[in-house]
């Protein structure tokens, strides 16, 4: 079915991590199984034309050699996130480039990474005998009110949404959460619709690097907290900082906070440090290639993810703690990653009001003293649940089947 398959993407960074490890990767695995290559539909905004059109063709060139045929198609938009006044401006520009990947490139299953692609292939799917995977990869409405773009759940943006993600999840022949409890929330609104829980998968560099001599850690007194990622849209700095400032504070051994951030997020952390009166060396800042991830991580002895709204979903960085050795601290409003630590013990829940941060520290100090065993039991769990082959199996079953 593969050779029948497109892949849908709206304007996402091609060159990005989070595309190349959770889709290019993956995508590139199932061409080299079946020795046929896959479609990628690329729909980018026009202005990228004009600035980067050198740079689509080096791209086009790179996925080809990994078993990829990539359409870029431009579009025009007046702003992204699109706002529900402008639907029926760009709805049918999409539109027009799944007619053409239908009658050019002969494809028939649409598998579409976003709300906004799957809009066009629900309304493509009236008209044409298609069949449709949705894959939202996160709730959309409520990503852009925790990034306070839309400024509650009453707002006509946020309506407009949650009715376009219910007829999403009816129309659609498969529709993919990437967790059990967004599973369980998509189900909530659209009963009788045929969801798969297919979670995001670690990067290929962590399984090189795992079977690389592993670092050794340079100062075995200190107990690093790890961080990765950026500040921003779903991650509020304050919550993370305040827990860091009683860990650091009430600790009986040392700790440290280790964050693998941006350039930007530098600021957040310069101001922390000030406001809460912590010494510069109990925190150290660093940027990463996404090849060498794993390998900055590896001295640290637990990750941390902690949400203010609840979150369905479950994240890159919470897997790519656990393909690292990991134990992840996680707050009781990050569901999809609670409820693998509650399932599998790879971990320690945050209360949602902090009341627990004592036996979290005596959790993590645990962890500093079975440190192998931690390590060897988070990266087996990672490797059953989250490995790019785990996950490019369960693609290929549900192409198989759609």
């Amino acid at each position: 079915m593969l050779e029948k398959l497109a892949y849908v993407v709206v304007r996402e960074d091609l060159d990005g991590p989070i595309l190349q490890s959770q889709v290019i990767e993956v995508l590139s695995r199932l061409a080299k199984e079946k020795s046929k290559n896959i479609t990628l539909v690329w729909f980018y905004r026009i202005d990228y034309l004009f600035r980067g059109e050198r740079r689509i063709r080096d791209i086009k060139s790179d996925l080809h050699e990994k078993g990829i045929d990539m359409v870029a198609i431009p579009f025009i938009s007046l702003g992204f996130p699109v706002s529900w006044y402008l639907i029926p401006f760009v709805l049918p520009q999409w539109w027009l480039g799944i007619l053409w990947v239908y009658f050019g490139k002969k494809k028939n299953i649409f598998h579409c990474r976003s709300y906004h692609s799957a809009l066009a292939g629900v309304f493509f799917k009236y008209i044409f005998p298609v069949k449709l995977i949705f894959d939202p990869r996160s709730p959309f409405p409520e990503e852009n009110v925790a990034a306070n773009r839309w400024k509650n759940n009453s707002s006509i943006n946020y309506i407009f949404w949650k009715k376009i993600e219910k007829l999403l999840c009816q129309k659609s022949d498969r529709t993919i959460a990437i967790s059990h409890p967004f599973r369980d929330s998509l189900k909530s609104i659209a009963i009788d619709s045929r969801i798969e829980v297919i979670p995001n998968n670690y990067p290929d560099s962590f399984n090189k690097n795992n079977k690389s001599k592993k670092r050794q850690r340079e100062e075995p007194e200190i107990i690093k907290i790890c961080y990765v990622g950026t500040f921003g849209h779903w991650n509020n700095p304050e919550p993370y900082f305040r827990f860091l400032a009683f860990a650091i504070k009430n600790s009986q051994v040392s700790i440290r906070a280790k964050f693998i951030v941006s350039s930007k997020t530098v600021y957040f952390l310069e101001e922390f440090l000030e406001k809460e009166g912590i010494d510069r060396s109990k925190l150290s800042v660093q940027s990463a290639l996404q090849e060498d991830m794993s390998e900055h991580m590896s001295d640290c002895v637990v990750g941390l993810q902690i949400m203010t709204k609840p979150d369905d979903r479950l994240s890159i960085k919470f897997v790519e703690y656990l393909a690292a050795g990991l134990p992840v601290i996680v707050s009781e409003n990050v569901r999809g990653a609670a409820d693998i630590v509650k399932k599998y013990e790879v971990g320690y829940i945050l209360k949602s009001d902090f009341s627990n941060q004592r036996q979290v520290l005596e959790f993590i100090s645990d962890v500093s003293k079975n440190r192998e065993f931690w390590r060897d039991k988070c990266k087996n769990i990672a490797e059953e649940l989250f490995s790019p082959g785990v996950v490019s199996k369960k693609l290929k079953s549900l192409y198989e089947t759609v």
